[in-house]
């Protein structure tokens, strides 16, 4: 939403958002919002892994706004425990929407000609996660997907968000943000890089980047 409400904003966007959720009465204000700020906004309950649903979203928004210009992948779950007591069934909850949706959003757009695809994924698929490597494995297929995918594609690999949907306020983590130098991204800072690390994709062709925020020379040690 940080974003759809920037390209409204900014860019007065016709715009397809997906969850897999049904609409509810906040995400109805938060459509109305984004029109009142000069876009136009369609969401779809569809689940990022399955590629029926997928499909028929996608045929949703070509019925009202017309050919697809760009996609951002955003859809991810945090871990929600540690490697050694992790079952299939949490695993796969973290993998589906990382690797599944990556793999039937990339498919489903594959052959097309769009401004921009970009993929979502996480400084965990460099700097590894807290110890449930689940979530840094996902991350690191979506890098790897943004290489082998043709067209306009570009892997970020976010750092700890302020805001957002993927928060993490534990102690550990806070622990772990200081001793290493970083700090939580504030999303104004996030949402213009964001729009830097396209132009620069059109330019120079760029697959992927790693961003992390805080001191630079602490930082600049943390990743070598």
């Amino acid at each position: 939403y940080l974003f759809a409400h920037q390209l409204a904003r900014h860019w007065s966007a016709n715009l397809i958002l997906t969850g897999r959720s049904a609409l509810d009465a906040g995400g109805q204000a938060r459509l109305d919002a984004l029109e009142s700020l000069g876009g136009r906004a369609l969401y779809v309950a569809a689940d990022a892994g399955d590629p029926a649903q997928m499909r028929a979203a996608l045929d949703r928004g070509r019925e009202r706004f017309g050919e697809l210009a760009g996609a951002i992948h955003a859809a991810g779950v945090a871990s929600s425990a540690s490697l050694l007591a992790q079952t299939r069934a949490t695993t796969a909850a973290v993998w589906t929407p990382k690797i599944a949706g990556t793999a039937v959003l990339g498919e489903l757009l594959d052959g097309r000609d769009l401004d921009f695809v970009c993929w979502f994924s996480s400084s965990a698929a460099m700097l590894g996660d807290f110890g449930s490597c689940d979530y840094a494995v996902g991350s690191r297929f979506q890098l790897a997907y943004a290489k082998y995918m043709a067209g306009r594609t570009l892997a970020i690999c976010w750092p700890l968000w302020a805001d957002g949907g993927m928060r993490l306020t534990d102690d550990a983590t806070r622990l772990y943000l200081a001793s290493s130098g970083q700090r939580a991204l504030p999303a104004a800072e996030g949402v213009a890089l964001f729009e830097q690390l396209l132009a620069r994709q059109q330019a120079t062709g760029l697959r992927h980047a790693l961003v992390l925020s805080g001191d630079r020379g602490r930082v600049s040690a943390l990743v070598g």
